[in-house]
């Protein structure tokens, strides 16, 4: 599905691009402060809905069916996805377009030809931040289609076991699940990983500390 690969490289491209304005000695300067926060922002919102994905799949890749009240403690966790997929924080699950649009048209869209003096590469950039910024779409089907689907069968059959008191079963499907979203989990890693270097860097040449989001 086109939308599900562009979900994913638009974050793959700003990472990359991050990186190198991370190393540019003009952010440094003065007039560069609010740019540099306003990257840490940008850093943050994308690192919050990573690592709120990372956690539901691994409360149930990393589940331990050997507990001794593993059959109460699996059913409270369904119930909690569930009610999870109904409220506010599966909006969690993205990052917000509008949020980081209206970050990046404040205080970095007029700082790029400052940054590249290549007017082709400055539009090269200007085109990852768009696309950040416009991945409304392909985010939703994404989660969608590669992650709450995929759990939604996982937690079906693992429940079936459970209730039937069949932890083997269970677990047989645990290890199955985890092996099918195995890259998926391994790119989610590695996004947590790059974002949060991406983090500490924007917010030390920034000059500000590293604050819960909210």
């Amino acid at each position: 599905m086109p939308g599900i690969g562009a979900a994913l490289e638009s974050i793959d491209k700003f990472i990359k691009i991050g990186k190198e304005i991370a190393q540019l000695q003009e952010l440094i300067l003065p007039q560069y402060r609010a740019a540099a926060i306003s990257l840490y922002q940008v850093c943050q919102k994308l690192l919050s809905a990573n690592e709120n994905v990372a956690r539901w799949l691994y409360k149930f890749q990393y589940f331990d069916f050997n507990k001794p009240d593993a059959q109460a403690l699996f059913l409270d966790l369904c119930m909690n996805y569930r009610i999870m997929k109904t409220g506010p924080e599966r909006q969690a699950l993205k990052f917000s377009c509008g949020d980081i649009s209206l970050i990046y048209n404040k205080e970095i869209a007029s700082k790029i030809g400052g940054w590249f003096r290549s007017r082709a590469r400055a539009q090269e950039v200007e085109g990852v931040f768009t696309a950040l910024a416009s991945a409304d779409g392909s985010m939703i089907e994404f989660i969608e289609s590669e992650i709450l689907n995929r759990v939604d069968a996982f937690e079906a059959e693992a429940e079936t076991f459970v209730r039937a008191n069949d932890m083997n079963g269970a677990e047989a499907a645990r290890l199955r699940f985890k092996a099918v979203m195995g890259d998926m989990s391994r790119r989610i890693e590695q996004f947590s990983g790059e974002l949060s270097d991406l983090v500490l860097q924007f917010a030390r040449i920034g000059g500000i500390p590293v604050t819960l989001t909210r």
